[in-house]
């Protein structure tokens, strides 16, 4: 299904920090980003009460959508199923990003510069990867699954320099 079911492609700029020169609608709507937020939704699945039927992530987006009226709990899964989407398409288009965005622009009067280190961008692509977690989190629960099924995402840093050995 195409991204922008779920959400825009501003919504998916906007947690990158880029602009449309910067990643385009083009380079959004790739075949390649749609097909991974798809295989995430069809990933999770479980019963929304009060409703009685077993759907994925993406059959109850659909669902909720033609439903006139809401309850409150329909309303933030639905939500959050936005919210999953947007994050899951920009950690997927945030891969090749740090080799596109420029870091500096200038027109020679004016300098704009992006990130202070690659340091900042990697932090902000494990915030990214920190929200998919917490959105597929509520998710698995609201829809009566468990928590614990979820793989856990996190960095971790050699106990001695690989380089000097120490």
């Amino acid at each position: 299904m195409s991204l922008i079911t779920y959400t825009t492609y501003d919504s998916v700029r906007l947690v990158l920090g880029v602009d449309d020169l910067e990643l385009s609608n083009e380079q959004l709507s790739m075949p390649y980003i749609s097909h991974t937020v798809d295989k995430a939704l069809a990933s999770v699945s479980g019963v929304l009460s009060p409703d009685t039927e077993e759907r994925t992530l993406s059959g109850q987006y659909a669902y909720l959508s033609g439903l006139g009226s809401l309850t409150s709990a329909q309303t933030l899964v639905k939500n959050e199923i936005e919210v999953y989407v947007t994050y899951l398409a920009a950690a997927e288009a945030g891969v090749s990003l740090q080799m596109q965005a420029p870091k500096t622009k200038s027109d020679g009067k004016a300098l704009s510069t992006r990130f202070s280190s690659d340091a900042t961008f990697l932090a902000g692509v494990e915030r990214i990867y920190s929200k998919i977690a917490v959105a597929k989190a509520y998710l698995i629960e609201a829809l009566g699954g468990t928590i614990e099924n979820i793989p856990s995402i996190a960095t971790s840093s050699p106990s001695e320099d690989l380089v000097t050995n120490s």
